[in-house]
C-alpha cells in the first residue's frame, strides 16, 4: 500500500464516491499487508462507511472543530508510546490523522 493509493481513497471519500472507495479497499484486501498497513486498511474501511449506500454522511463530519479535536486525540494516543500501541494501531491512527488533515484542506477549497 503506498501513499498515492491512500490519498486516492481519501479523494473518493470526500467526493462521496463509495463505489470507487470500496473497490480500492477490495484491491488492497488481496495484498500481503504489514501490520501497519492492516491498521490503515481497517481505518479506511471505517472512513468509507461514512458514505456507504449513497447516504453521504461525510458532510456532517466536515465540522472544523470536530476534525481538529479528533485529530488531536489521535495524535495524543500515538504520543503515549505505550507498549500496547503496536504497528497495527499506529497504522490505524495515522491513517485517520492523514484523512482528517486532508479533510480540513478539502473544506478550505470548498
Amino acid at each position: 500500500m503506498n501513499e498515492a493509493t491512500v490519498r486516492e481513497f481519501f479523494e473518493y471519500v470526500l467526493k462521496g464516491d463509495y463505489v470507487k472507495a470500496k473497490s480500492l479497499i477490495e484491491k488492497l484486501e488481496g495484498l500481503n499487508l504489514s501490520e501497519y498497513e492492516l491498521g490503515c486498511l481497517n481505518a479506511m474501511k471505517g472512513i468509507a462507511s461514512t458514505i456507504k449506500d449513497d447516504d453521504s454522511n461525510i458532510k456532517q463530519y466536515l465540522d472544523r472543530d470536530l476534525i481538529k479535536s479528533r485529530s488531536l486525540k489521535f495524535k495524543e494516543i500515538l504520543k503515549l508510546g505505550s507498549p500496547m500501541i503496536d504497528d497495527y494501531d499506529k497504522g490505524f491512527f495515522n491513517c485517520w490523522i492523514d484523512f482528517l488533515e486532508i479533510a480540513l484542506k478539502y473544506m478550505d477549497k470548498s
